[in-house]
């Protein structure tokens, strides 16, 4: 990490939890990489501090931000701009900081995006989202930027599953309790909760590829399976991109990753 020092600028990563992020790992190696003097912190707020700890952060002469689980939603009424990605998907993920004005993007799309093309998804695969969580809508308009618009929504609490679709009017509910039922008629899975697959679904099928937008756990069950790491990386290149205004060192911020 370079020397730091009273130049240094700061870009956090909000969320509750925060302490299992990598994030940190590859955008402080990039940083370092292009000599950038600026420090990259996870920091985990309690929700019922939330607003007022992001009050502070507004007041602080901030680099950039990333906001993770589970306030990608509850951030935006502290944004004072929105991005064309973040109007249609009404989540932020970034932050960018701009003549004192905080300016929200969405990331997590382009990560969902770049997943599904280095992994060579069918345009014309039938998708199943489970969860509808903060990062649902942005693995959504990813899907949709991808080519595929056969993509299909389910929640425990399947209000928010409809309160989605009712964004993404091509997108449709399916109910939780029937998952284990129709799970075989789609070929690509996403899940977008917190709990592991094997919390959500009773048997996989062999012929279809399961995609964990989380990247700490990898089953050893399933067959066709691509965990959440390529979207971390890509998402957080983009983020830093718009903080930077620099190409981001995709190599660099990919072997910072999996050598930790």
């Amino acid at each position: 990490m370079n020397n730091i020092n009273a130049q240094t600028k700061a870009a956090f990563i909000i969320g509750d939890p925060v302490e299992h992020s990598k994030s940190p790992v590859f955008q402080n190696a990039a940083f370092q990489y292009l000599n950038i003097n600026a420090v990259y912190l996870a920091l985990k707020i309690e929700k019922k501090y939330f607003n007022d700890v992001v009050a502070g952060l507004k007041k602080m002469d901030l680099l950039g931000m990333n906001v993770t689980v589970p306030y990608k939603f509850d951030i935006m009424e502290h944004i004072d701009e929105f991005s064309d990605e973040v109007e249609a998907i009404r989540s932020a993920n970034t932050i960018e900081v701009k003549n004192n004005r905080w300016i929200g993007h969405n990331t997590d799309w382009y990560g969902v995006f770049k997943t599904l093309e280095n992994n060579k998804i069918d345009k014309n695969a039938k998708v199943l989202i489970i969860g509808a969580g903060g990062a649902t809508p942005g693995a959504i308009y990813g899907l949709k930027r991808y080519g595929v618009s056969d993509i299909s929504i389910t929640n425990r609490t399947m209000s928010k599953a409809d309160d989605i679709c009712k964004i993404f009017d091509f997108a449709r509910p399916v109910d939780f309790n029937n998952i284990n039922s129709v799970i075989d008629d789609y070929s690509l899975v996403i899940n977008s909760t917190t709990q592991e697959f094997k919390n959500l679904i009773q048997n996989y099928n062999g012929e279809t590829t399961y995609f964990d937008l989380k990247y700490w756990h990898t089953p050893s069950d399933i067959k066709n399976f691509i965990d959440g790491k390529d979207m971390l990386v890509y998402q957080g290149a983009k983020s830093f991109e718009i903080w930077t205004g620099k190409e981001a060192p995709i190599e660099v911020m990919k072997k910072a990753l999996t050598s930790r």
